[in-house]
């Protein structure tokens, strides 16, 4: 520990009330020290500066992560119980309690995107699970803000002790009631590696590029106002007071975004001078899009989704529609399922029995052309390889009743008695 790590622990100490000679917040205090050090930009990964520039005031990020979180919200979330036939979906239980009403400030929906948003910026989310007094099981899930979470660190037995909120001072959230998720992250040291990377650390100066190139254009288009000037074509020259007073009133009538395309006119005898975008000003703005099909590449989605056409690799809309649920929404989908059974379920009342999981049949873009999709569920009774309420279900329609739809077929039994309007 150098000396401005050391001040720096001292201070924190004194903030904080945390003694550095305690075990049990030793962790603490180290992780504390690293969000100093996030801040005052002393590693690789800053994510209040992600957050601030790379997303608030980075377009391409946020209208990538958008597009993502938008398409997680048309996913419709259920609950299975498991029963002696295996498992069937039910609408009584504590989980299907919390998707009702997660806590008092937000929807089931805008949870997840919350959940989702910090997971695709920071590659770290946190969720805080409330027990309701004198009740068993959880009574609230609250995303939390991942830039404002410390962990505080254990050991490689047991990696994370808890855990620490940097807008409360000494406000331990203990290991076992937090959601916490995380990307792989190979960078750092051990502390460091419990966090996750995010995917703009990877893109950072993708990002800055962006930044700056959106930043350039305002410029242009702020001082390029007028394409030319008609002026007097007299032989006097102007005086230095002249000049001033005609680059005041310039300024005044032609600057601005407003004036963009426009011609200014002088009086008398004129003549007309372009003052039009160079070819390197027109350059700098069709680069403009370079940055975002990069970042699009790095979230794994198509920039024709974000109105980039001129590169797309899909034959339609539809198609990119459907690569990204299938590249990247499912994936993530997954990940936040797989989280919550995890660390949520197991809590819950009858939790043992339960499990969360969704559904994709409103999802328009994965669905398949209906003609060929009931073609191939006939062929497969017909074949004696599905029953009909398996091809039923293959073609999102609702089981019947009756041993003879989960029969397979026999192969000598009359091809005249299995149709799509059985199906």
């Amino acid at each position: 520990m150098n000396i401005f790590q050391k001040i720096a622990v001292k201070a924190l100490t004194r903030l904080t009330g945390v003694e550095t000679d305690n075990p049990l917040y030793r962790g603490a205090t180290n992780s504390r020290l690293s969000g100093f050090n996030r801040i005052l930009g002393m590693t690789d990964q800053n994510d209040e500066l992600i957050l601030k520039d790379g997303y608030a005031k980075n377009a391409d990020v946020y209208a990538i992560v958008n597009k993502i979180t938008k398409a997680l919200k048309k996913i419709e979330w259920k609950v299975e119980v498991e029963t002696r036939d295996g498992w069937e979906e039910t609408t009584d239980s504590q989980w299907n309690e919390l998707i009702s009403a997660p806590n008092k400030l937000t929807t089931w929906q805008g949870l997840i995107e919350e959940y989702a948003t910090y997971y695709l910026l920071l590659g770290h989310t946190y969720m805080y699970k409330s027990e309701a007094v004198g009740f068993p099981g959880i009574s609230e899930l609250t995303t939390m803000p991942a830039d404002k979470i410390d962990i505080v660190a254990g050991d490689y037995i047991n990696p994370i002790k808890g855990y620490q909120l940097e807008e409360i001072t000494n406000a331990f959230i203990p290991f076992d009631k937090m959601v916490f998720q995380k990307t792989v992250n190979p960078v750092g040291t051990f502390e460091e590696r419990l966090y996750g990377m995010s995917p703009i650390r990877a893109a950072w100066y993708v990002v800055q590029a962006g930044n700056n190139s959106w930043e350039a254009n305002g410029s242009i288009l702020k001082n390029r106002g007028a394409s030319g000037i008609l002026t007097s074509d007299a032989d006097f020259p102007l005086t230095d007071e002249e000049i001033d007073d005609v680059e005041s009133v310039w300024n005044k009538r032609n600057s601005g975004p407003d004036k963009f395309g426009k011609i200014a006119f002088g009086g008398n005898k004129v003549n007309y001078t372009s003052i039009g975008m160079s070819p390197s000003d027109l350059k700098l703005i069709e680069m403009s899009i370079i940055p975002l099909r990069t970042l699009c590449s790095i979230y794994g989605i198509d920039s024709e989704l974000l109105n980039d056409t001129a590169s797309s690799t899909y034959n339609n809309r539809k198609e990119a529609e459907k690569a990204l649920y299938e590249d990247t929404v499912l994936p993530l989908a997954d990940t936040i399922k797989d989280g919550l059974n995890m660390y949520v379920t197991p809590d819950l009342v009858d939790g043992d029995k339960l499990r969360l999981t969704y559904s994709t049949k409103n999802i328009s873009a994965l669905q398949a052309d209906k003609s060929i999709q009931s073609g191939i569920a006939v062929d497969l009774v017909e074949s004696g390889i599905w029953s009909q309420n398996e091809a039923r279900e293959y073609i999102g329609s609702e089981p019947r009743q009756g041993a003879e739809f989960d029969e397979l077929k026999k192969n000598n039994e009359s091809n005249d008695t299995t149709n799509t309007e059985n199906l």
